[in-house]
């Protein structure tokens, strides 16, 4: 009842916004009309990497200056605004080791087409091999070709490097702590899960 009170009472008030707002729009409906824009005031986003349309998950490869090899996929936007863009780290699990980064969590919602997030994101794919760098995340310097990586792709891709993130599922949060505490300030956020 109070709140039915109150709108009887503020009535005029929303009237008067109202109509406000539609006089706001049949200013900006006959400019419309009127604006002539040519090719030259339109400004180009940057271009997506070959192999690319935006908006999916790419499985690339990456060979680092230490020699560690790192397989990956990569979500690059749909739309590509011209200012600088978020880059994100995905790290996942031990159950995802192998072949499974796509199948779980954020990487999942992406390859489904369910997100549409404006950034950059890096879903590494370690692997379930011991003789492997990648496996449980426990190598040092494959840390480092990460962080190598990450670099890479944001400065070929207009990446935001003040605004570079970080979360990890279950081994991958493990791992985060270890990359963030390697790389103090490197990560705007760090969000560790289960």
């Amino acid at each position: 009842n109070a709140a039915r009170k109150t709108l009887e009472i503020k009535n005029p008030q929303f009237d008067y916004l109202h109509q406000e707002a539609l006089n706001d729009l049949n200013i900006l409906t006959s400019m419309d009309s009127s604006l002539k824009i040519s090719s030259a005031d339109v400004v180009s986003p940057p271009s997506l990497p070959e192999g690319f349309e935006g908006g999916e998950m790419v499985k690339q490869h990456y060979t680092a200056s230490n020699g560690v090899k790192i397989s990956y996929y990569v979500y690059m936007p749909k739309s590509r605004s011209t200012g600088k863009i978020p880059v994100h780290i995905y790290l996942h699990g031990d159950g995802e080791s192998g072949s499974g980064v796509l199948n779980t969590s954020l990487p999942k919602l992406l390859n489904e087409d369910s997100l549409n997030p404006n950034a950059i994101i890096i879903c590494p794919q370690g692997s379930n091999d011991k003789n492997d760098r990648s496996y449980q995340w426990k190598s040092k310097n494959y840390r480092d070709a990460l962080i190598e990586l990450t670099n890479k792709l944001a400065s070929e891709n207009n990446g935001d490097t003040n605004k570079i993130s970080l979360s990890g599922h279950s081994r991958g949060a493990i791992m985060g702590y270890q990359i963030a505490s390697e790389n103090p300030g490197y990560f705007s956020a760090f969000v560790p899960v289960s």
